[in-house]
Protein backbone atom coordinates (compact mmCIF):
# COMPACT_ATOMS: atom_id res chain seq x y z
CA UNK A 1 0.00 0.00 0.00
CA UNK A 2 1.50 3.41 -0.41
CA UNK A 3 0.61 6.22 1.77
CA UNK A 4 2.58 8.90 0.54
CA UNK A 5 4.80 9.10 3.58
CA UNK A 6 7.22 11.55 2.83
CA UNK A 7 10.60 11.18 5.00
CA UNK A 8 10.89 14.78 6.13
CA UNK A 9 7.27 14.56 7.66
CA UNK A 10 8.60 11.37 9.49
CA UNK A 11 11.84 13.06 10.83
CA UNK A 12 10.27 16.85 11.62
CA UNK A 13 11.17 17.69 15.12
CA UNK A 14 11.83 14.72 16.26
CA UNK A 15 13.33 14.43 19.54
CA UNK A 16 15.00 11.72 21.30
CA UNK A 17 13.79 11.19 25.19
CA UNK A 18 14.43 8.44 27.31
CA UNK A 19 17.54 6.57 28.39
CA UNK A 20 18.49 3.14 26.96
CA UNK A 21 21.84 0.79 26.81
CA UNK A 22 23.59 0.12 23.79
CA UNK A 23 22.77 -2.72 22.11
CA UNK A 24 19.57 -3.59 24.16
CA UNK A 25 17.38 -1.01 23.86
CA UNK A 26 13.69 -0.70 21.97
CA UNK A 27 13.17 2.65 20.88
CA UNK A 28 10.04 3.05 20.12
CA UNK A 29 8.82 5.91 17.53
CA UNK A 30 6.39 7.81 18.74
CA UNK A 31 4.11 10.81 17.39
CA UNK A 32 1.80 13.89 18.62
CA UNK A 33 0.45 16.86 17.92
CA UNK A 34 1.23 20.28 19.41
CA UNK A 35 4.95 20.62 21.00
CA UNK A 36 3.27 22.23 24.08
CA UNK A 37 0.05 20.63 24.20
CA UNK A 38 -1.24 17.89 26.45
CA UNK A 39 -0.82 15.65 23.32
CA UNK A 40 2.73 15.89 23.78
CA UNK A 41 3.26 16.35 27.42
CA UNK A 42 1.67 12.56 28.00
CA UNK A 43 4.24 11.19 25.97
CA UNK A 44 7.05 13.27 27.28
CA UNK A 45 6.35 12.42 30.73
CA UNK A 46 6.23 8.52 29.74
CA UNK A 47 9.61 8.95 28.27
CA UNK A 48 11.23 10.29 30.93
CA UNK A 49 9.52 7.98 33.04
CA UNK A 50 11.01 4.45 31.44
CA UNK A 51 14.87 6.37 31.90
CA UNK A 52 16.69 3.68 33.42
CA UNK A 53 15.49 0.78 31.40
CA UNK A 54 15.21 -0.93 28.14
CA UNK A 55 12.71 1.15 26.53
CA UNK A 56 13.17 4.59 24.89
CA UNK A 57 10.80 7.02 22.99
CA UNK A 58 11.62 8.64 20.11
CA UNK A 59 9.04 11.60 20.05
CA UNK A 60 8.20 13.44 16.54
CA UNK A 61 5.86 16.24 17.93
CA UNK A 62 4.05 18.68 15.74
CA UNK A 63 2.22 15.86 13.21
CA UNK A 64 -1.27 15.82 11.96
CA UNK A 65 -2.99 13.13 13.92
CA UNK A 66 -4.93 11.59 11.29
CA UNK A 67 -2.01 11.24 9.43
CA UNK A 68 -0.50 9.38 12.05
CA UNK A 69 -2.81 6.90 13.03
CA UNK A 70 -2.41 5.80 9.04
CA UNK A 71 1.27 5.67 9.85
CA UNK A 72 0.95 3.76 13.00
CA UNK A 73 -1.67 1.51 11.58
CA UNK A 74 0.91 0.66 8.63
CA UNK A 75 3.64 -0.18 11.25
CA UNK A 76 5.65 2.95 10.57
CA UNK A 77 5.47 4.30 13.92
CA UNK A 78 5.25 2.42 17.07
CA UNK A 79 2.84 4.92 19.13
CA UNK A 80 0.95 7.56 18.29
CA UNK A 81 -2.06 10.16 19.65
CA UNK A 82 -4.88 9.08 17.81
CA UNK A 83 -8.21 11.07 18.28
CA UNK A 84 -11.43 9.28 18.26
CA UNK A 85 -13.46 10.88 15.46
CA UNK A 86 -10.67 10.26 13.32
CA UNK A 87 -10.39 6.82 14.29
CA UNK A 88 -14.48 6.81 14.06
CA UNK A 89 -13.69 8.18 10.66
CA UNK A 90 -10.79 5.51 9.32
CA UNK A 91 -13.21 2.74 10.48
CA UNK A 92 -15.81 4.35 7.93
CA UNK A 93 -12.96 5.42 5.51
CA UNK A 94 -14.86 8.95 5.45
CA UNK A 95 -13.90 12.62 6.02
CA UNK A 96 -9.76 12.95 5.82
CA UNK A 97 -9.90 9.32 4.80
CA UNK A 98 -12.30 9.43 1.62
CA UNK A 99 -9.98 9.65 -1.02
CA UNK A 100 -8.63 6.02 0.10
CA UNK A 101 -11.58 4.80 2.08
CA UNK A 102 -10.97 1.10 1.19
CA UNK A 103 -7.12 1.87 2.50
CA UNK A 104 -8.40 3.47 5.73
CA UNK A 105 -10.79 1.01 6.66
CA UNK A 106 -8.52 -2.29 6.41
CA UNK A 107 -5.70 -0.06 8.14
CA UNK A 108 -7.98 0.84 10.91
CA UNK A 109 -8.11 -2.83 12.01
CA UNK A 110 -4.83 -2.81 13.14
CA UNK A 111 -5.02 0.30 16.02
CA UNK A 112 -5.73 -0.67 19.91
CA UNK A 113 -5.30 2.16 22.49
CA UNK A 114 -3.70 1.93 26.17
CA UNK A 115 -5.99 4.77 27.35
CA UNK A 116 -7.98 7.94 26.52
CA UNK A 117 -7.74 11.13 28.51
CA UNK A 118 -8.96 14.38 28.05
CA UNK A 119 -6.99 16.74 25.97
CA UNK A 120 -8.56 19.78 26.67
CA UNK A 121 -11.69 22.11 25.94
CA UNK A 122 -12.38 24.13 22.79
CA UNK A 123 -12.38 27.89 23.49
CA UNK A 124 -14.35 30.15 21.55
CA UNK A 125 -12.11 33.57 21.60
CA UNK A 126 -12.91 37.01 20.45
CA UNK A 127 -11.77 40.56 21.04
CA UNK A 128 -13.80 42.46 23.63
CA UNK A 129 -14.49 45.09 20.90
CA UNK A 130 -15.23 42.82 17.91
CA UNK A 131 -18.86 42.86 18.23
CA UNK A 132 -19.07 39.65 18.00
CA UNK A 133 -21.43 38.79 21.30
CA UNK A 134 -22.97 35.25 20.41
CA UNK A 135 -22.81 32.59 18.15
CA UNK A 136 -25.03 33.86 15.68
CA UNK A 137 -22.82 36.64 15.48
CA UNK A 138 -19.91 34.86 13.71
CA UNK A 139 -22.29 34.55 10.92
CA UNK A 140 -19.71 35.77 7.55
CA UNK A 141 -16.92 35.87 9.78
CA UNK A 142 -13.70 34.51 9.81
CA UNK A 143 -13.58 31.65 11.97
CA UNK A 144 -10.69 29.28 12.86
CA UNK A 145 -11.00 25.75 12.78
CA UNK A 146 -7.81 23.79 12.77
CA UNK A 147 -5.56 22.56 10.59
CA UNK A 148 -6.57 21.72 7.30
CA UNK A 149 -6.71 17.68 6.93
CA UNK A 150 -7.19 17.05 10.46
CA UNK A 151 -9.75 15.45 12.71
CA UNK A 152 -10.14 19.11 14.95
CA UNK A 153 -10.96 20.64 11.83
CA UNK A 154 -14.31 18.23 11.34
CA UNK A 155 -14.92 18.81 14.97
CA UNK A 156 -14.91 22.06 15.41
CA UNK A 157 -17.04 22.89 12.38
CA UNK A 158 -19.71 20.28 13.88
CA UNK A 159 -19.44 22.50 17.04
CA UNK A 160 -20.34 26.04 14.88
CA UNK A 161 -23.10 23.44 13.35
CA UNK A 162 -24.60 22.50 16.76
CA UNK A 163 -24.11 26.18 18.10
CA UNK A 164 -25.10 28.46 15.00
CA UNK A 165 -26.80 25.83 11.70
CA UNK A 166 -23.98 27.36 9.94
CA UNK A 167 -21.65 25.80 7.15
CA UNK A 168 -18.44 26.27 6.80
CA UNK A 169 -17.08 28.58 3.28
CA UNK A 170 -21.09 29.26 3.17
CA UNK A 171 -22.25 30.87 6.59
CA UNK A 172 -18.47 32.09 7.76
CA UNK A 173 -15.00 31.93 6.53
CA UNK A 174 -13.50 28.91 7.67
CA UNK A 175 -9.81 29.62 8.26
CA UNK A 176 -7.91 26.40 8.36
CA UNK A 177 -4.12 26.41 9.38
CA UNK A 178 -1.33 24.75 12.11
CA UNK A 179 -2.03 25.63 15.41
CA UNK A 180 1.40 26.81 16.67
CA UNK A 181 0.57 29.49 13.59
CA UNK A 182 -3.49 30.38 14.81
CA UNK A 183 -2.47 31.88 18.17
CA UNK A 184 0.11 34.55 16.58
CA UNK A 185 -2.47 35.15 13.45
CA UNK A 186 -5.45 35.92 16.00
CA UNK A 187 -3.71 38.90 17.48
CA UNK A 188 -2.50 40.19 14.49
CA UNK A 189 -6.47 39.79 13.58
CA UNK A 190 -6.31 37.28 10.50
CA UNK A 191 -9.37 36.00 12.10
CA UNK A 192 -12.18 37.09 13.99
CA UNK A 193 -12.93 34.17 15.96
CA UNK A 194 -10.35 31.36 17.93
CA UNK A 195 -11.92 28.06 18.47
CA UNK A 196 -8.60 27.30 20.75
CA UNK A 197 -8.39 23.89 21.20
CA UNK A 198 -6.04 23.11 24.18
CA UNK A 199 -5.95 22.35 28.05
CA UNK A 200 -7.54 24.87 30.22
CA UNK A 201 -5.20 26.63 32.18
CA UNK A 202 -3.10 26.62 28.83
CA UNK A 203 -0.25 29.04 29.09
CA UNK A 204 -0.66 30.09 25.80
CA UNK A 205 -3.93 31.55 26.42
CA UNK A 206 -3.23 33.14 29.93
CA UNK A 207 -0.54 34.84 27.96
CA UNK A 208 -2.78 36.00 25.11
CA UNK A 209 -5.26 37.35 27.80
CA UNK A 210 -2.42 38.92 29.24
CA UNK A 211 -1.70 41.14 26.17
CA UNK A 212 -5.29 42.23 25.22
CA UNK A 213 -8.71 42.40 25.69
CA UNK A 214 -11.53 39.24 25.20
CA UNK A 215 -14.43 37.41 25.92
CA UNK A 216 -15.65 33.77 25.41
CA UNK A 217 -18.82 32.95 23.37
CA UNK A 218 -21.30 31.52 25.64
CA UNK A 219 -23.45 28.32 24.19
CA UNK A 220 -26.60 29.44 23.49
CA UNK A 221 -29.39 28.73 26.03
CA UNK A 222 -30.56 24.74 25.69
CA UNK A 223 -28.32 23.56 23.42
CA UNK A 224 -25.66 22.20 26.30
CA UNK A 225 -28.82 19.98 26.90
CA UNK A 226 -30.23 18.88 23.41
CA UNK A 227 -29.71 15.79 21.43
CA UNK A 228 -28.14 17.56 18.95
CA UNK A 229 -25.50 18.55 21.18
CA UNK A 230 -25.26 14.36 22.82
CA UNK A 231 -25.03 13.18 19.11
CA UNK A 232 -21.47 15.68 18.02
CA UNK A 233 -20.03 14.34 21.36
CA UNK A 234 -20.89 11.10 20.51
CA UNK A 235 -19.56 11.73 16.90
CA UNK A 236 -16.65 13.54 18.16
CA UNK A 237 -15.87 11.24 20.83
CA UNK A 238 -15.90 13.96 23.39
CA UNK A 239 -17.76 14.56 26.85
CA UNK A 240 -19.67 17.46 28.31
CA UNK A 241 -17.08 20.28 29.18
CA UNK A 242 -15.78 23.25 28.10
CA UNK A 243 -13.96 26.44 30.18
CA UNK A 244 -14.97 26.54 33.93
CA UNK A 245 -16.19 29.63 35.08
CA UNK A 246 -12.68 31.56 36.95
CA UNK A 247 -10.37 29.27 34.75
CA UNK A 248 -8.85 32.36 33.36
CA UNK A 249 -8.06 36.36 34.66
CA UNK A 250 -8.62 39.24 32.53
CA UNK A 251 -11.22 37.68 30.28
CA UNK A 252 -14.34 39.86 30.21
CA UNK A 253 -16.88 36.98 31.09
CA UNK A 254 -14.50 34.89 32.45
CA UNK A 255 -16.69 34.58 35.64
CA UNK A 256 -19.05 32.16 33.70
CA UNK A 257 -19.47 28.56 32.48
CA UNK A 258 -18.51 28.25 28.76
CA UNK A 259 -20.29 25.12 27.37
CA UNK A 260 -18.41 23.37 24.20
CA UNK A 261 -17.25 20.36 24.89
CA UNK A 262 -13.92 18.33 26.10
CA UNK A 263 -12.21 16.37 23.89
CA UNK A 264 -10.60 13.17 24.24
CA UNK A 265 -7.43 11.35 22.61
CA UNK A 266 -6.38 7.92 22.82
CA UNK A 267 -2.68 7.00 23.07
CA UNK A 268 -2.65 3.96 20.47
CA UNK A 269 0.10 1.37 19.51
CA UNK A 270 -0.43 -0.84 16.81
CA UNK A 271 -2.10 -4.72 17.74
CA UNK A 272 1.11 -6.17 17.08
CA UNK A 273 3.15 -4.38 19.77
CA UNK A 274 4.30 -7.04 22.19
CA UNK A 275 2.07 -7.46 25.45
CA UNK A 276 5.17 -6.57 28.02
CA UNK A 277 5.58 -3.25 25.96
CA UNK A 278 2.13 -2.54 26.35
CA UNK A 279 1.70 -3.47 29.81
CA UNK A 280 4.58 -1.36 30.53
CA UNK A 281 3.65 1.75 28.55
CA UNK A 282 0.34 2.04 30.03
CA UNK A 283 1.79 1.25 33.96
CA UNK A 284 4.22 4.18 33.08
CA UNK A 285 1.83 6.67 32.75
CA UNK A 286 -0.86 5.68 35.34
CA UNK A 287 1.55 4.65 38.09
CA UNK A 288 3.53 8.07 37.64
CA UNK A 289 0.62 10.70 37.26
CA UNK A 290 0.43 12.19 40.47
CA UNK A 291 4.00 12.44 41.24
CA UNK A 292 3.97 14.55 37.63
CA UNK A 293 0.80 16.68 38.01
CA UNK A 294 2.78 18.46 41.50
CA UNK A 295 5.24 19.95 38.79
CA UNK A 296 3.69 19.98 35.54
CA UNK A 297 0.03 22.08 35.78
CA UNK A 298 -1.08 20.80 32.02
CA UNK A 299 -1.65 17.58 33.90
CA UNK A 300 -4.03 18.30 36.41
CA UNK A 301 -6.97 17.95 33.86
CA UNK A 302 -5.99 14.20 33.41
CA UNK A 303 -8.32 11.88 35.48
CA UNK A 304 -7.67 8.56 36.02
CA UNK A 305 -10.65 7.60 33.74
CA UNK A 306 -8.44 5.94 31.37
CA UNK A 307 -11.72 4.84 29.24
CA UNK A 308 -13.94 8.01 28.63
CA UNK A 309 -14.55 8.53 25.11
CA UNK A 310 -12.54 5.41 24.00
CA UNK A 311 -14.09 3.70 20.60
CA UNK A 312 -10.40 1.76 19.75
CA UNK A 313 -10.11 -1.82 21.29
CA UNK A 314 -8.00 -2.49 23.80
CA UNK A 315 -4.28 -3.63 24.05
CA UNK A 316 -4.45 -6.74 25.95
CA UNK A 317 -1.16 -5.17 27.43
CA UNK A 318 -3.02 -2.43 28.86
CA UNK A 319 -6.22 -5.02 29.77
CA UNK A 320 -3.22 -6.87 31.84
CA UNK A 321 -2.74 -3.55 33.74
CA UNK A 322 -6.31 -2.72 34.04
CA UNK A 323 -7.43 -6.13 35.47
CA UNK A 324 -4.22 -5.75 38.02
CA UNK A 325 -5.17 -2.68 39.41
CA UNK A 326 -9.25 -3.86 39.77
CA UNK A 327 -10.41 -2.01 37.16
CA UNK A 328 -13.38 -3.13 35.40
CA UNK A 329 -12.92 -3.29 31.18
CA UNK A 330 -16.13 -1.86 29.38
CA UNK A 331 -16.85 -5.29 27.34
CA UNK A 332 -17.35 -2.93 23.91
CA UNK A 333 -13.30 -2.34 24.17
CA UNK A 334 -12.31 -5.95 24.50
CA UNK A 335 -11.36 -7.99 21.17
CA UNK A 336 -13.51 -11.31 20.65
Amino acid sequence: MNLNFTKSAILAASVLIGSATLGEARELKAESASPAGLTSVVLQVTARDLAGSDTSISLNTGQTLTRTALKLAAGKIDVGIVPPGAFGAMKKGVGPYKENPDQAKELSGNLRSLYSFIGGSVHPIVRADSGIESWDDIAGKRVFVGPPGGAANRQLTSLVRVMTGLEPDTGYDAVKMGWGAAGPAFQDGQFDVYLASTAVGSASLVQLFLQGDYRFLPAPDGVADSETYAAMLVDNGSVTGGVPAGAYEGVENGDQNIDTYAYTMLVSVNKDMSDDEAYLLTKTFWDNLDANKEEIAVLLTVEKVPFAGNNMLLHPGAIRYYEEIGLDVPSELIAN
